[in-house]
């Protein structure tokens, strides 16, 4: 141990800048490996660690105009629950859950917020709730809600929360009993930590065509499932399915509890879902930077061969038996390999600690993560074993008295083995440089490209309950305000999510389907948004009993409407928009409506406010002035103010947290390899000393000798980038299939990563050279 701890220090003091740089590669590689194992851990066990998860099932329904669908009336799922003796329970609840402020008191001083989501009674058995207070039966009461322990300590600490009155903040009168608290789910489950309260019991009783839940089954054996369902298919038609529309088809299908994270065939499934092509993505990245540092670590152990051969050799001479020189050898690779790992301990902490976090969906310094720091580890020593055993067992291959002669050189064959190993580093950094590219200008095409309205100077409120039900005081006090131009109101917030709500109606006696959007009469003057044919919406038909709605262009294309005819319904059609973006960029634009809901339909949902400030006013200073306005009216309050630009980032945040974790690991790949070169080249130039000086000798000038050199490194380079560049488009282009909306591969994005990855990769080969051209050739020589 005492000689491995000399000869560490030994190579320390002679190559100090080059073991650093080994050491620093080492540890932000394995530090991108843990941080993303951590990512793809969280994902990969997405609702697989709560009891009975393989049998676990959503249902959907696949009805003929509308596909599949993770919906289904509430009568249906009821006949569902009850159809199979293999339907060990069986749960449905609101395909959507509120968020609400809650009060212990009626003074709303101190609030908490919390989703509300209306469940079935079963749902805490089916789902397998674990009390820690009460019986998850109490929600069989109306008036109770269950929460969970993490909202019970934030609002009663240490008290017992059975039993306590909890006020919904803007509902006058509206109180909820606490009936139980149950432990929380696991971050990484479909399961919500939030209150669930029972659905009213008379609420959608026998009525089929309000599709607006979710259904799951608990199955005594999943592989029964599709038969149990087809069976009630069956029975149901031969009864006659009477609610079902003439001509309309109906069948059921499943999804595994277990697959509800990843992208299914049915629409609406509410569950977080993430692209298994991109965890295996992120994994092939993780692997590539290790593989590319122990590569690097590999050639750098081998550049100081050179210089340590006469080292080793001499004891070899003096006694020392090849296997304890190798040993040595290894185990110094190995501790070197410990240290970096060390380092990459001390980074996760501070990554941790500087809100890495928020780019991630895991918590980084959970004891939960102890397996992936362990096999970091096991990776350490393997890549120390691996990095440390060809170079020992070369360095001691050659006769002593050849070595010490002076007579020592690599052969081409282990020269052209190092090439190739840096050519694959180059090659791995020049896939990950156009992936980022490409990552990055999709984003900002994402972020940029216009939407068919008028968003710079939108300012969106997501409201408060009080705020929906002050909605027009706040409208008259906001209009006074000299940089407000318009406020208008919105059910929803429109190009954040990639799906709204659809709707089927009748038109001249067939079905069209279409997403409704539910607005004010101001919107499309607030939002910019020009008519093309028709008129515009009129205060007045916020006062009809019917719909009044304008449809976009593809609307009228696809489904054949004309302006002034109505719905079989008596709903109004009154002009034609242009196609805006209304969903997100993942979704092709369709069949939409801006809708005025009309007094039969309950009026407007008003969650969101949009405010036009004017073009001479400053942004910053007007959103101040409407937190005040709204402080005003709602003090306790927790409405969300932000400009259409904070909306679209959130939006498209997975992409962009994926955008930057690639360019992190593509300018990782780049330094590490750096790293590699800077081995490579010292090794040439001691390799090389000899021939150097005597070029220098009969006449050859440095620019010559440098040119010598990079010469290698250019042929080096652009054969690895012509490997690169196709495997990196075939990657960047599958993952563009997610968005209906892409940007373009721009050539000149091809030439900037060639050019900044050769400027970067030459500057480093030709400053490592020109030490050993400048240097005095009688001196170089002579040593050899």
């Amino acid at each position: 141990m005492n000689t491995l701890i000399r000869n560490l220090f030994s190579v320390l003091r002679r190559f100090k800048m080059a073991l650093l740089l080994n050491v620093i590669g080492l540890s932000i590689a394995f530090t991108i490996f843990s941080l993303i194992l951590m990512q793809e851990r969280y994902d990969w066990q997405y609702n697989r660690n709560i009891p009975h998860t393989d049998r676990l099932v959503q249902v959907t329904t696949i009805l003929k105009d509308w596909g599949e669908v993770a919906v289904i009336s509430r009568p249906l799922a009821e006949r569902i629950i009850a159809s199979s003796p293999h339907v060990e329970s069986g749960a449905y609840a609101l395909s959507g859950s509120d968020d609400y402020s809650l009060s212990r008191d009626g003074t709303n001083e101190t609030v908490f917020k919390t989703e509300i989501l209306d469940v079935s009674p079963s749902f805490p058995e089916t789902f397998s709730f674990d009390m820690v207070e009460g019986e998850a039966s109490a929600i069989e009461r109306s008036g109770v809600i269950l929460i969970p322990r993490s909202l019970a300590r934030s609002i009663f600490g240490e008290e017992p929360a059975m039993g306590q009155q909890l006020h919904v903040v803007g509902f006058d009168k509206t109180t909820r009993i606490v009936g139980g608290v149950y432990e929380d789910f696991p971050d990484n489950c479909s399961v919500k930590n939030i209150a669930y309260c029972r659905i009213p019991e008379k609420e959608n009783v026998g009525v089929y065509n309000n599709m607006n839940y979710q259904l799951f089954l608990r199955m005594s054996d999943i592989s029964l499932t599709q038969s149990v369902l087809d069976q009630f298919v069956a029975q149901t038609l031969a009864e006659g399915a009477g609610w079902l529309e003439e001509g309309e088809t109906f069948s059921l299908s499943f999804i595994p509890f277990e697959e509800l994270h990843f992208p299914a065939t049915a629409q609406y499934v509410t569950a977080a879902v993430v692209s298994r092509s991109l965890l295996y993505l992120l994994l092939a990245i993780a692997l590539l930077v290790v593989v590319i540092a122990g590569i690097n670590f590999t050639n750098f152990s081998m550049a100081l061969i050179p210089m340590r051969i006469k080292s080793i050799n001499t004891q070899k001479v003096l006694g020392g038996e090849d296997r304890t020189i190798r040993a040595a050898l290894v185990m110094e690779a190995v501790l070197i390999a410990l240290i970096a790992y060390a380092v990459s301990l001390l980074l996760i902490l501070s990554l941790s600690d500087m809100g890495m976090e928020r780019f991630m969906e895991v918590r980084i310094n959970s004891l939960d993560n102890l397996p992936i720091h362990l096999l970091t580890l096991g990776i350490a020593i393997v890549t120390g074993v691996v990095a440390g055993l060809y170079p020992a067992f070369y360095a001691t291959s050659f006769p002593p008295a050849l070595v010490l002669k002076g007579s020592f050189g690599l052969s081409p064959k282990g020269r052209r083995l190092r090439g190739v190993l840096v050519s694959f580093q180059f090659v791995a950094s020049f896939g990950l440089m156009l992936g980022a590219f490409f990552m990055y200008m999709q984003n900002r095409y994402m972020l940029r490209e216009p939407l068919g309205y008028d968003r710079d100077r939108i300012l969106v409120v997501k409201q408060s309950n009080t705020l929906r039900n002050k909605w027009e005081p706040l409208r008259r006090e906001l209009q006074t305000l000299s940089g407000v131009e318009g406020v208008a109101y919105s059910q929803f917030a429109i190009s954040t999510s990639d799906s709204y709500m659809n709707w089927g109606r009748g038109y001249r006696g067939e079905t069209i389907l279409y997403t409704s959007l539910p607005v004010d009469a101001s919107f499309l003057r607030v939002m910019g948004i020009p008519l093309l044919e028709g008129r515009d919406f009129l205060p007045e038909d916020e006062l009809l009993k019917e719909n009044t709605i304008l449809f976009n262009e593809t609307a009228f294309k696809q489904l054949g409407l004309e302006i002034g005819s109505t719905l079989d319904d008596g709903d109004h059609i009154i002009g034609m928009i242009p196609d805006v973006k209304f969903a997100s960029f993942r979704t092709a634009v369709s069949p939409m409506a801006f809708t005025i809901l009309g007094t039969d339909w309950g009026g407007l949902s008003r969650e969101y406010a949009y405010i036009r400030v004017a073009e001479n006013a400053d942004l910053y200073e007007v959103r101040e002035q409407v937190e005040q306005t709204a402080k005003g009216l709602d003090p306790q309050g927790d409405s969300q103010f932000r400009f259409y630009d904070e909306l679209l980032d959130r939006t498209y945040v997975k992409e962009h947290n994926l955008s930057l974790l690639i360019t992190y690991a593509g300018i990782c790949a780049i330094l590490i390899s750096l790293v590699g070169i800077f081995g490579l080249v010292l090794f040439e130039c001691e390799y090389r000393r000899k021939e150097i000086g005597l070029r220098k000798v009969m006449g050859a000038t440095t620019g010559q000798i440098l040119r010598m050199f990079s010469r290698d490194y250019i042929r080096m380079l652009l054969i690895s980038y012509v490997i690169a560049a196709p495997l990196a488009t075939y990657v960047v282009l599958r993952w563009l299939e997610n968005f209906a909306y892409k940007t373009p591969l721009h050539p000149w994005v091809y030439l900037v990563v060639l050019l900044l990855v050769m400027a970067i990769t030459l500057a480093t080969v030709l400053y490592q050279a020109y030490k050993a051209a400048s240097e005095n050739p009688v001196h170089s020589i002579r040593n050899e």
